[in-house]
């Protein structure tokens, strides 16, 4: 079984539960099923204290999940193109006997930065994660609330520390609201994406969060203002 804890392509991001990754879990373990997680965006940034380490965990754990092959990416190497797979005992001959091979594998840079956001990540332990979350969770709650304040019905979805702003008049696939928002927001120094999740980083801070509130804010401004000379 291939799964993911958060389905991050959908209009409003859908993100697992405890009762699902449990289950998953025994489901396997009756019918002698390999389950393989695909943790590219969650690995590091969503999970508790597990994934502040290289090894399986990340949001998945942390709902009390287990998986044999778990895919990482991303946070892994802060933006350089770096991913590994790694798993359990059992599934090491099956993934050994697969061929693989690219034309950047040996660049040493990726490398060197995966080592260093590894070794920064086990030095702040748990608190590294704890940190997006509250971040994360701040952030969300802030949009929402300006968003009410100037009229508009808005969902922010996705764990906190991967957070995703939808309007909820407007459908999956055009977002001229959503877009000309984000574009707004990017004049006034925050950059937000209107077709895709966000990512919390260890380095941003409480004053980055509040900036960037204080853009969302003059953008839902302008935007309700426009919205009423219209109508």
């Amino acid at each position: 079984m291939t799964t993911t804890p958060t389905n991050a392509d959908q209009h409003c991001p859908i993100t697992s539960s405890a009762p699902l990754a449990q289950g998953l879990g025994e489901l396997a373990e009756r019918f002698g099923a390999l389950i393989v997680l695909d943790e590219i965006r969650t690995n590091f940034r969503a999970g508790g204290e597990r994934s502040t380490a290289m090894a399986p965990g990340g949001q998945w754990a942390a709902l009390g999940g287990s998986a044999d092959l778990y895919c990482m990416s991303k946070a892994l190497g802060n933006g350089h193109p770096i991913a590994a797979l790694v798993g359990t005992e059992v599934s090491r001959d099956g993934a050994a006997a697969v061929m693989a091979t690219g034309t950047y594998w040996l660049s040493p840079a990726p490398m060197a930065a995966a080592l260093a956001c590894l070794n920064g990540l086990a030095s702040h332990g748990a608190a590294a994660t704890a940190h997006m979350a509250q971040l994360g969770a701040a952030l969300g709650e802030g949009l929402t609330t300006s968003a009410a304040r100037h009229g508009f019905d808005v969902t922010v979805s996705g764990p906190p520390a991967m957070p995703f702003l939808t309007f909820d008049d407007e459908g999956p696939h055009a977002r001229p609201l959503a877009e000309r928002w984000c574009a707004t927001v990017a004049a006034g120094g925050s950059w937000l994406h209107p077709h895709h999740n966000w990512y919390i980083s260890a380095a941003h801070t409480e004053e980055d969060i509040g900036r960037t509130l204080q853009a969302a804010e003059c953008a839902f401004r302008e935007l309700s203002q426009d919205k009423r000379r219209s109508g």
